[in-house]
């Protein structure tokens, strides 16, 4: 063990010393911030800044940078533009929306929002730079623009995406399906990722009916505004388009295509205003916007025909309806058991506070009557005076107390309480006077939520992100009053820090998975798998971190990280010089150890490894066999002996000669009666402390587990261990500066049976709020110690019985 940790010391050195060799002689910034600019905006919109809770009314000239979120109000919509690409984003009503990349970083820029919910209309500009890179993200599905006019929209019923394209081209892939790869959208068509397993399949003519209803208004202005610009990037895309990538057959096709390019926009505005999506009055403006941005070559709004759809894009369009039917069928149903469960929750909420009220009566009663049978037998055992003198004393203190809750009663208002909502019941004429107990609006509403908070399951997970959602919704609906009477907001918000922190960690979770598979692609370049050690055990780390998220990984490049783990432990077999090399033989132990049962079942040579072990085990027992007398100067090859012995798995133990087993018992019953010798246990301590290796650092901790120590001897065991532990099994966390806000990192740990990430992604107030972080992800899951040194520096220390710690550090490249 001490001699790989030299060894990575070594590596790391030599690491260093290139890195500063290669750094350029005049330092140069890695990554540009850039930003947004509010140009427009009608009605109400808030800006939540990154790393920030608390949100702030959007203003007309405000800056928006990477991280920030956008949301939007009913009937509001917001105009952003980049400050450097000029790229324009309009955002409308009800939407959501996270800035997720922006920033230029070795001359290409980045741009990359996310839309939650609600829709969003991008004007691109064309790139210049083919590493340029502008995407809007959503649940499962990537939309690449490639210099382009397309809108997302967010189905509020199913919360799936839909992508139409109004000029350009955008490339759409799926997360969960990488098979696909990435489908081209072209203009006027329509996908809507989720819907269809197969991708391409979900591609066809906009269906503006289903569509618009799911855009803003404002977009629609914004579409018209920037009519002349999509003609002419139309026409030159008809010009230039290949008719054979788009599948158009024939010359009928090609035709209709075109038709449908030229017509699109008026067919838009037509079925906007016939279907009622904008009010007579926007009507009216926008056909007047529409005629005044004519451009060269497109039809009248009044002559505008609708668009021309083929009989199998018209079977494609029913199958998307019918596909959206059912998931928001299902999405329906949903909600009915939602709301079912409430509606129990409550029933038996009013059920637990009856039982509570019942239970602190009988409570009460039992109390007085414990406290008046008490007082009673006080009274028997006192003298005629005093019992008399007592007496007047109670009745003092009950007619005190009568008045006190007289006054109280008739000064003091009982303050209202959310009590569990009643069965509701129609009021009677007489105000309650036929026994009916009146309803409190404000109280039910109230309780509702209070039941939902109550009702979003615990360990919260992704899966109730909208379970949150909706609780927090309902909240906001509430009034004033209503919302005074949550007791449980607290609840919620917590919640909501928590998605927050799970949709952080799932980012950094791909980040990982990420950085994972390009170990493993550069392992497969490494000729010799030897060589290839050190990286591997750094990737096994980091998939051992992932528990639950390893499926993540791709299968393909797992299996072959596997294969390789066992090629690794089948080559260092190979490579024994014999079994009297005792180091070699033990660093092929401590990978065999690294194994699954599953990998160790197809190593190849296992058999040559277990008779190496045998061998070498039979060779010490006779060695010390010949020995006259065991003296203290044998015990640590005794030890180890023994330590070979119980590693053995029962069927190469029964193949050992039977004198060799019963020597090893021997030896064993002798090495206690040396240690019993007095000085002896100190001195055998002692040396062990000494030599500081794996080895000896494990008979200590055997030594340490007996009852019969001394607190001196359990004080230098610990000392040792100790010392081992601060030279080989500790981690300083870098906390220079605890603002890792712009400087992400990932630090992993394990324990060599269990393994954890650390996401470092925010700015700490203070090295304790640090310290609480980092427990959290540590304690209950991998045996480490997490502390602070005389100078105020954190670090993770392995933790007894443990005294071994992989560690490894990992910047991130990406930001939230």
């Amino acid at each position: 063990m001490l001699r790989g940790v030299k060894k990575v010391s070594y590596m790391f050195l030599m690491s260093l010393l290139v890195m500063i060799a290669v750094l350029p002689s005049e330092p140069a910034s890695a990554k540009e911030n850039r930003f947004f600019v509010v140009q427009e905006i009608t009605g109400v919109a808030y800006i939540q800044k990154a790393g920030g809770m608390k949100s702030i009314r959007a203003a007309i000239g405000m800056k928006l940078h990477q991280g920030d979120r956008i949301q939007t109000e009913e009937l509001s919509s917001i105009l952003l533009q980049a400050g450097d690409t000029k790229d324009n984003v309009t955002i409308g009503e009800n939407s959501d929306i996270s800035l997720v990349h922006l920033h230029e970083n070795e001359g290409f820029k980045m741009t990359s929002l996310k839309a939650w919910k609600g829709s969003v209309y991008a004007d691109v500009t064309p790139v210049k730079n083919k590493k340029d890179r502008f995407q809007i993200m959503s649940i499962d599905a990537t939309f690449h623009a490639k210099g382009t006019h397309f809108v997302v929209a967010i189905n509020p019923l199913t919360g799936l995406p839909t992508m139409f394209v109004g000029a350009g081209t955008v490339e759409v892939d799926q997360e969960s399906n990488p098979n696909n790869g990435a489908v081209p959208i072209f203009p006027t068509q329509q996908i809507s990722p989720g819907l269809t397993p197969n991708l391409p399949d979900g591609v066809h003519v906009v269906d503006l009916d289903s569509f618009l209803p799911s855009v803003d208004s404002t977009i629609i202005e914004q579409i018209l505004i920037n009519k002349a610009q999509i003609d002419e990037e139309n026409r030159a895309f008809i010009n230039s388009m290949n008719k054979v990538e788009m599948n158009l057959d024939s010359e009928v096709d090609f035709q209709r295509y075109q038709q449908n390019v030229d017509n699109l926009l008026a067919s838009l505005l037509k079925s906007a205003i016939t279907s009622g999506q904008v009010s007579p009055e926007e009507a009216k403006r926008l056909i007047e916007l529409y005629n005044n941005n004519k451009s060269p070559g497109s039809l009248d709004f009044d002559r505008a025909p609708a668009l021309q759809i083929s009989e199998e894009e018209k079977k494609k369009q029913q199958a998307i309806e019918q596909l959206e039917e059912k998931r928001k069928q299902q999405q329906e149903e949903l909600a009915r058991k939602q709301r079912e469960l409430e509606n129990q929750n409550q029933a038996l909420i009013q059920r637990l506070e009856e039982e509570r009220k019942r239970k602190e009566e009988a409570n009460r009663l039992a109390a007085e009557k414990a406290k008046k049978e008490a007082e009673e037998k006080l009274l028997a055992s006192l003298a005629e005076q005093q019992r008399k003198k007592m007496e007047d004393q109670l009745r003092q203190r009950e007619q005190e107390k009568k008045e006190q809750e007289e006054r109280r009663n008739s000064q003091i208002p009982t303050p209202p309480t959310p009590p569990p909502a009643p069965t509701p019941q129609p009021p009677s004429d007489g105000g309650g006077e036929n026994g009916n107990i009146p309803v409190n609006p404000d109280a039910e509403a109230a309780n509702r939520i209070i039941v939902r908070i109550n009702s979003i399951p615990t360990p919260l997970t992704l899966a109730s992100r909208d379970l949150v959602d909706h609780a927090r919704e309902g909240y906001n609906a509430l009034t004033d009053p209503q919302r005074k009477l949550v007791t449980n907001l607290q609840k919620l918000v917590d919640f909501e820090v928590e998605i927050e922190r799970l949709l952080m960690n799932q980012e950094i979770t791909l980040q990982i998975v990420s950085e994972i598979e390009k170990n493993i692609n550069q392992i497969k370049e490494i000729d010799n798998v030897t060589e290839a050690s050190y990286l591997m055990d750094e990737t096994r780390l980091m998939i051992n971190s992932l528990y639950g998220d390893r499926a993540l990984i791709s299968g393909e490049l797992l299996t072959y990280f596997e294969e390789t783990e066992v090629n690794l432990v089948e080559e260092l077999i190979a490579n024994l010089v014999g079994f009297n090399d005792e180091y070699q033989l033990g660093e092929v132990q401590n990978k065999w150890d690294q194994l699954t049962p599953a990998q160790k079942n197809s190593v190849t040579n296992k058999d040559v490894l277990f008779e190496m072990e045998v061998q070498h085990l039979t060779r010490m027992v006779l060695e010390l066999a010949e020995m006259d007398s065991i003296s203290i100067d044998y015990l640590e090859q005794i030890d180890y002996m023994q330590h070979l012995f119980d590693r053995l798995e029962e069927s190469h133990k029964g193949n050992m000669e039977e004198q060799v087993k019963e020597k090893i018992e021997q030896l064993a019953a002798e090495k206690v009666n040396v240690l019993s010798q007095e000085g002896n246990l100190d001195e055998y301590i002692s040396r062990l402390s000494f030599g500081q290796n794996q080895r000896n650092i494990h008979f200590l901790l055997s030594i340490y587990q007996q009852e019969n120590l001394t607190e001196a001897q359990q004080e230098n065991i610990l000392s040792a261990l100790d010392m081992y532990i601060r030279e080989r099994s500790i981690y300083h966390f870098h906390t220079e500066s605890l603002d890792y806000s712009k400087n992400y990192q990932v630090v992993f740990l394990s324990d060599g049976n269990h393994a954890v990430y650390i996401p470092l992604n925010t700015h700490f107030q203070n090295i304790n709020e640090l310290k609480d972080y980092v427990k959290s992800y540590t304690e209950g899951r991998i045996l480490v110690n997490i502390n602070m040194d005389e100078e105020n520096y954190l670090y993770a220390k392995a933790s007894l019985p443990n005294v071994y710690l992989s560690k490894k550090a990992l910047e991130l490249s990406v930001e939230f």
